[in-house]
């Protein structure tokens, strides 16, 4: 079972990084993977909110359901995704450091049914999803790090 682990360090103040990850909403935003997001029940994100996810890895599209299963802000968000093909659980982790923010990702992915017999011959096109969602999470903590530094002068 594939598990991807990426860092990612921001100048954002640990809650307002926290708030913005942890609204999986905004994943279609920096997971190049991610083509569409969308929160399917009521209220502010916590435990049970769910969302959709359309996910294009290689020249498969599939969907998936995340929900929100651990919600201690500003410290870590946990959800599980589920599809036809894969099931995922996504821990997101957030500490304070010196200037900033550190955000710890990890996402373990199990793929289902037949597809379980590709899982050692896809090492590849899993670093090359974590590695986009990595640069991607990097690149817009870093554009809402200078809108908010930009507000505050």
């Amino acid at each position: 079972m594939p598990v991807i682990i990426e860092t990612v360090e921001t100048d954002l103040h640990i809650e307002a990084t926290f708030d913005y990850v942890a609204n999986f909403e905004n994943v279609v935003e920096w997971d190049p993977g991610v083509t569409a997001a969308r929160k399917i029940t009521d209220g502010d994100p916590g435990v049970g909110t769910e969302y959709d996810l359309d996910i294009q890895y290689g020249s498969s599209p599939l969907s998936m359901t995340y929900r929100i299963t651990e919600w201690d802000p500003p410290r870590r968000v946990v959800l599980e995704g589920d599809g036809s093909r894969s099931f995922a659980i996504d821990r997101i982790s957030f500490l304070p450091i010196a200037d900033g923010t550190a955000v710890e990702y990890k996402a373990d992915i199990r793929l289902k049914g037949l597809y379980r017999v590709a899982e050692p011959f896809l090492g590849k096109l899993f670093r090359k999803v974590g590695d986009g969602a990595r640069e991607g999470l990097n690149r817009r903590l870093q554009e809402l790090a200078a809108e908010a530094a930009e507000e505050g002068s």
